[in-house]
C-alpha cells in the first residue's frame, strides 16, 4: 500500500524491484492513489495495480468506502502479506487499510497511530535516509537482501513514439533542453551556458509570464507542453533532450531518475 502523493511515489518506485526479488513468485498487487496510477500502471514488477483515493476528512465515510473497495477488489485475493510503505504519520489510514485487507502479515513503520494494526512494526531509525532507502529498510528488517537502491520509470513505445510526434521539427538540429520550475534571478545560468541559436526549450510545467518573456527576450524560443495529460509521455519527452534545467520538482526527479543532465536554477 502506497497512498502517498506523486512526488513520494517517484522516490519510492525502486521499493517493487526489490520485493519482486525477494518474493519471485508471488502474486504482488499495488495500492495507490488514482493520480499516481499512470506511473506505476506499466510497473514490471507487480501483478496488478489498483487506484484507491485516500481521504483526509470524514473517516466514517471513509470506513464504509474502504471496505467496500476491500470487498469489491481485494478480498478474493486472500492476500498473504502486505507492506505499508508509508513512514511517519499515518494520514491516509493505510494500516486500517492494511488491516482490511485481509492480509495475514501486515508490515510497516512504527509509530503512525494505526500501527497496532500490523502484525510486524519496523522501527523508525533515526539515522538520515532517502525515501527509497527508508522503503526498502522494511524489507531489510524481513530478513531479505536488496540488489540495487535505485529507482525506475516505466513508459512504452507508445509514449515514446507520441513524444516523438510532439516534437517532430521542432528543434531543428539544436539542442533541446526540457524546463521546469525556475526561479527568475538564477536565469543567468542558463544564459551563461547555453546560446539561443542552438538551443531550445520544452516547457513541462506551467511558467510565470515575466520568466517566459524574459526568455523571448534572450531569443529563446520554447514548446510549452505544461498541459501535457499523460504523465508516462512526459517522461518519454526527458528521454528525448539533453538536459533538463530547472529547481525543485518531479520533472527534476524524473530527469534525475532517469539519467538526464540537470542544470539547477531553482530557487
Amino acid at each position: 500500500i502506497s497512498l502517498d502523493n506523486l512526488e513520494h511515489q517517484i522516490e519510492t518506485n525502486g521499493f517493487y524491484r526489490e520485493l519482486r526479488r525477494g518474493y519471485p513468485g508471488a502474486i504482488i498487487t499495488l495500492l495507490v492513489r488514482p493520480d499516481v496510477y499512470p506511473l506505476v500502471e506499466l510497473c514490471p514488477y507487480v501483478n496488478a495495480v489498483l487506484p484507491f483515493m485516500p481521504y483526509y476528512t470524514a473517516p466514517l465515510n471513509w470506513f464504509d468506502e474502504a471496505v467496500s473497495f476491500c470487498h469489491k477488489y481485494l478480498w478474493q485475493r486472500k492476500f498473504s502479506c502486505c507492506y505499508v510503505l508509508r513512514c511517519g504519520d499515518d494520514l491516509h489510514y493505510e494500516s486500517l487499510l492494511a488491516y482490511l485487507s485481509g492480509a495475514a502479515d501486515r508490515i510497516g513503520y512504527a509509530g503512525a497511530p494505526g500501527d497496532f494494526l500490523l502484525t510486524k512494526s519496523v522501527l523508525n531509525l533515526q539515522e538520515p535516509m532517502g525515501m527509497l532507502e527508508r522503503s526498502l529498510y522494511l524489507l531489510r528488517a524481513a530478513g531479505y537482501k536488496i540488489g540495487a537502491v535505485q529507482n525506475e520509470i516505466w513508459f512504452d513505445d507508445k509514449d515514446l513514439a507520441e513524444a516523438k510526434r510532439i516534437l517532430h521539427g521542432f528543434s531543428c538540429g539544436r539542442r533541446m533542453l526540457s524546463i521546469a520550475t525556475v526561479d527568475q534571478r538564477n536565469l543567468g545560468d542558463l544564459y551563461d551556458k547555453f546560446l539561443p541559436e542552438d538551443t531550445c526549450l520544452v516547457v513541462l510545467d506551467e511558467l510565470p509570464v515575466d520568466i517566459k518573456n524574459d526568455l523571448l527576450q534572450h531569443g529563446f524560443t520554447f514548446k510549452d507542453l505544461h498541459n501535457l495529460a499523460n504523465l508516462r509521455v512526459g517522461c518519454a519527452v526527458l528521454t528525448l533532450v539533453s538536459g533538463h534545467v530547472g529547481g525543485k520538482s518531479i520533472w527534476q526527479q524524473l530527469a534525475r531518475i532517469l539519467g538526464v543532465e540537470i542544470l539547477n536554477v531553482g530557487h
